[in-house]
Parts: C-alpha cells; sequence; structure tokens
C-alpha cells in the first residue's frame, strides 16, 4: 500500500493543482457577476453551462482518450481549460461566459475521467478504496483551498484570473516529472542543471563583465568566445557520448564546467586573454549538458515516446533557466561579480556527485540499444520533431 501511494504522490499533486485553480474559478465568477450588475437568473444560466459541457464531456471524451492517449488527452484539456480561464476577463457578457464555462466543463469531464482511470489502473482490489477515499480529500481540499486565493487581489481585477489560469497549466508539470524522473533521474538532473547553469549566463554574464570593469567591446568578446567555445566542442563531445556511457560523459562535462568556473573566478580581473580562453572553455563543456542529457534519457525510452519526454525535459530546462539568474544574482549581491561562476561551479560540483551515484546504482543500456546523438535547439517541443527518430504521428483525415 505505501508504495503504491508513494507512486501516486505526483499525480495526487497534479491533481490539487488543477482542481485549486478550479475551486478559485468557481467562485470568482460568482463573485464577478455580481460587479457587473449579472441578474441572478443569468447567473444560474451562465453556471449552468458548466455542467452542461460536463455532461457533453463525459459523453465525447471517451473516445478522445482512447485516440490520443492519458497523457496527450490530460495535457490538451487543461492547456484549453487555462486558456478559456483567462478569457472570461477578456469577454465580460453572459453569452461569452456561458460558452466559456461550457468549455471548462467539458474539459474537467475529460481530466476526470483522465485522473481515476489513472487511479484506477494504479490500484488493486486491497488498496482501491483507500486510494479514492484520498482522492476524494485532495478534490474537496483543493477546492476548499482555491477559495482563499479570494482574499488576495480585488476580484474585479485581472490578478486571480492569471492565478487560476497558471494553476490549470502548471498541473501537468508534477505528473510529467514523475514519469521522467521514473525513466531517467540523471536525465532530468542534467536539464535542470543545464539550466541553472546557462540561464545565468544568458542574463548575468553582461552585469559579470560590466562589474570586473570591462568595455562594451570586451564584454561582446567574452560572450562570443563562450557560445564558439560551445560550437566548436559540440560535434566531438556528441561523438563521445556514443561511444562511451553517456553518465561518464555527463560527469566530465560537469566536473570540466565546475573547474572552469572556479578558474574563471581566479583571472577575473587579470588578464583579459585568459578570461576569454576560459570562457571559451566553459562554452564548450557547459553547452552539451543539456543535450547529452537528453540523449541519455531518449536511451530508455521508444521512438513513440521521443517527442513527449524531450518536451518535459525542455520544461524542466525553463524552469531551471528562470531560477538561475534569481539564485546566481542572490550570489552575486553577496559575494560580487564573482558570484556568477560560484554559483555555476557549485550547481556542476552537485551534478558531478549526483552522476557518480547513479551510475553505481543502474546499468548503462547495451550500446546496440543506444542511438546517435542528435542536436536540437533549446527553443520550443516542435523542434524535437527534426530529431529523425521521433515518430510524429500523421494528420488524420477530418
Amino acid at each position: 500500500m505505501h508504495a503504491i501511494l508513494f507512486s501516486l504522490v505526483a499525480l495526487f499533486c497534479g491533481i490539487g493543482i488543477l482542481l485549486v485553480g478550479n475551486g478559485l474559478l468557481g467562485t470568482l465568477l460568482g463573485v464577478r457577476s455580481v460587479s457587473l450588475g449579472f441578474s441572478l437568473e443569468v447567473t444560474g444560466m451562465v453556471m449552468a453551462a458548466y455542467f452542461a459541457g460536463f455532461i457533453a464531456g463525459s459523453l465525447r471524451c471517451v473516445d478522445l482518450i482512447e485516440r490520443t492517449g492519458h497523457i496527450r488527452t490530460f495535457a490538451a484539456l487543461a492547456a484549453v481549460a487555462s486558456a478559456a480561464a483567462l478569457a472570461h476577463v477578456l469577454l465580460e457578457s453572459p453569452f461569452a461566459w456561458a460558452i466559456l464555462r461550457f468549455i471548462m466543463g467539458f474539459c474537467f469531464a475529460g481530466l476526470y475521467m483522465v485522473m481515476e482511470s489513472w487511479l484506477n489502473g494504479m490500484s488493486d482490489n486491497t488498496s482501491r478504496g483507500r486510494i479514492l477515499s484520498i482522492y476524494m480529500m485532495v478534490n474537496l481540499g483543493s477546492l476548499a483551498a482555491g477559495q482563499f486565493f479570494l482574499f488576495l487581489p480585488d476580484p474585479g481585477g485581472f490578478a486571480l484570473f492569471c492565478i487560476a489560469s497558471m494553476l490549470m497549466s502548471l498541473a501537468l508539470v508534477p505528473i510529467t516529472l514523475s514519469s521522467l524522473f521514473r525513466t531517467s533521474p540523471l536525465g532530468l538532473a542534467g536539464s535542470f542543471a543545464s539550466g541553472l547553469g546557462l540561464g545565468p549566463f544568458w542574463s548575468m554574464a553582461p552585469v559579470f563583465c560590466s562589474t570586473l570593469g570591462l568595455s562594451e567591446t570586451l564584454t561582446a568578446i567574452f560572450m562570443s568566445s563562450t557560445i564558439i567555445g560551445g560550437v566548436l566542442l559540440l560535434w566531438p563531445i556528441g561523438r563521445m557520448s556514443d561511444t562511451l556511457d553517456r553518465r561518464r560523459v555527463i560527469t566530465i562535462l560537469c566536473a570540466a564546467s565546475a573547474l572552469s568556473s572556479l578558474l574563471i573566478i581566479l583571472v577575473a580581473g587579470t588578464s583579459p586573454l585568459a578570461l576569454f580562453g576560459l570562457a571559451m572553455v566553459w562554452g564548450g563543456f557547459s553547452f552539451p549538458i543539456y543535450s547529452i542529457s537528453v540523449a541519455h534519457t531518449n536511451d530508455f525510452l521508444k521512438s513513440d515516446d521521443l517527442l513527449s519526454a524531450s518536451s518535459g525535459l525542455l520544461l524542466v530546462y525553463g524552469a531551471g533557466a528562470i531560477l538561475g539568474p534569481l539564485l546566481s544574482g542572490l550570489a552575486m549581491g553577496y559575494l560580487g561579480a564573482s558570484g556568477l561562476y560560484v554559483w555555476v561551479a557549485g550547481v556542476m560540483g552537485t551534478m558531478v556527485a549526483f552522476s557518480i551515484y547513479r551510475t553505481s546504482v543502474r546499468d548503462a543500456p547495451p550500446a546496440e540499444e543506444r542511438a546517435a546523438i542528435v542536436f536540437v535547439p533549446r527553443t520550443t517541443h516542435v523542434a524535437y520533431e527534426l530529431d529523425p527518430r521521433v515518430s510524429v504521428p500523421e494528420n488524420e483525415p477530418t
């Protein structure tokens, strides 16, 4: 029972986040309709549209789930619900709200079906009653928690609608990440560490140079040197990862990135030429970490799963790239300009330790099952369709 509950933690977190947003929105619309002057009869019809959509979704979403799968259906419906939540504040008329409430009801019928089918599939006859009881506690507790957001900004503004939309979008994160973590903990950690390290480079490295007193020209050379280093070493490091255990390659890259970060700290403020050379070395070893982490994760996946997994890893990288500048900025505030590379050295040093640990507890996939690495940009998940290993479904005729 404890093992089953542990495996369901991420799912319960996703359910909770989703329903906090839905609970907030349902009450917010009632309060907002009064402030907009809707009559009680009209407000009742608008709110009833949600349950009309819920009935329609209960009838139609079964086919949708069977055609596209649980995770894709969950992602699509959560995205539509998130957009509909924001649209309420843009279209403040009873007719528009009734349509949006119908859409919300349709989406949540499908979301409930996906969540409850997951719970039934992951439980057995000896645990199903307790698991469904926990599910109802999470369900009702989350709806109740959503009400407390009304204490924050003015319900007449935009902020609460934005919060509800964000919560519905974020509900997919714990579900996606739990699946990726089970597949490849190191690949997930490497993607996150790459965001923590490279995110600050793009935003805080110019601050680092300016704090050292470098001119605009020297700052441009420093940035270009780092990027050129990444370009020069991407291909040879990719080839190396195709012949060696990718976990060892990740360990080497993170160790070299941490070491070059410390050397940059030592030469900062002395020789610009040495600084540019070390920047090139740092870029050469830091930029490939994300791609090797993705390749390592893909070694454990089927071609049909590559696109969704790569999208999840890109999400993790983005989360790291958000946190990285914030935390490195704090480090620079305490330590001065060198705080940027102290932060990067700490992140990469932690990755070295985790990579060594993962190498010791899991065997590498057989060499014949590993595909050659394919470098793709960290832009959007659509870029991963350029990877020839990815199975992209054909558009069906309508």
